[in-house]
């Protein structure tokens, strides 16, 4: 696939509702934060899937093949990934988009263990890939049948932390132009499904297509904080 870097900061996303106007969601208020994201081409060239890897690396270093477009998210420690010779720092918090049919190398630094997220998009000739992650990787997710409703064109590929305080309520009832994983990092969500109201708590993954009909929030006593995984069209 072909990329483009776009810089770290909150845009609005594509979200398609039955109102003709565009309406604010937790992630595109001031509570989310871009924290990664690159414009994609080809996304409709062969069937793609969502992978989500959980990873600890204690020390030392892995090499190995990035098995599709996606963002690495510090969750703790420092990592040093280097993409075609170049490294990065990435420390906890941050993210990094990395892209697909890459030899890459990733150290944990000095001090304590790396551990991160990776958020993919995987071709499903690289399904059974480890990833680079292979060593100490764990895959906690992948959908169940390829992405639907892709069309030809830029898509926006973007991972987004959302910061909720207690007792928030969920936003307004809406639907992706393109696909969307949450992924609860702390605290406890709620979550209503086509009328069905369900917790997410920490560690939790919550997959929507374009057809689902979905709303978030914080009805806990302690702060929430979740990550948005999201392709949507450029436009």
């Amino acid at each position: 696939m072909r990329y483009t870097m776009i810089g770290i900061a909150l845009f609005g996303f594509t979200l398609v509702t039955s109102a003709p106007a565009q309406i604010t969601t937790h992630s595109t208020s001031a509570a989310g934060t871009m924290v990664a994201g690159a414009t994609l081409a080809g996304v409709t060239d062969v069937p793609l899937y969502i992978r989500v890897i959980d990873t600890t690396l204690y020390f030392g270093e892995v090499r190995g093949f990035s098995a599709g477009d996606g963002i690495l998210y510090q969750v703790s420690g420092t990592s040093s990934l280097s993409v075609g010779g170049g490294a990065n720092s990435i420390r906890p918090g941050e993210a990094i988009f990395v892209p697909g049919a890459k030899d890459l190398v990733l150290k944990a630094e000095p001090g304590e263990p790396s551990i991160f997220l990776r958020f993919l998009l995987s071709p499903a000739a690289n399904l059974d890939l480890p990833d680079f992650t292979f060593a100490t990787g764990r895959e906690i997710y992948r959908s169940t049948a390829p992405i639907q409703g892709l069309k030809q064109g830029k898509y926006l590929l973007s991972l987004t932390r959302v910061i909720l305080p207690p007792q928030t309520p969920l936003d307004p009832l809406h639907h992706r132009s393109g696909v969307a994983l949450h992924y609860v990092l702390s605290g406890q969500a709620i979550q209503v499904i086509s009328g069905k109201t369900i917790t997410r708590k920490t560690g939790a993954v919550s997959y929507e297509p374009a057809n689902m009909l979905y709303a978030w929030g914080n009805l806990g006593n302690v702060p929430l904080t979740y990550l948005v995984f999201n392709l949507s069209p450029e436009n």
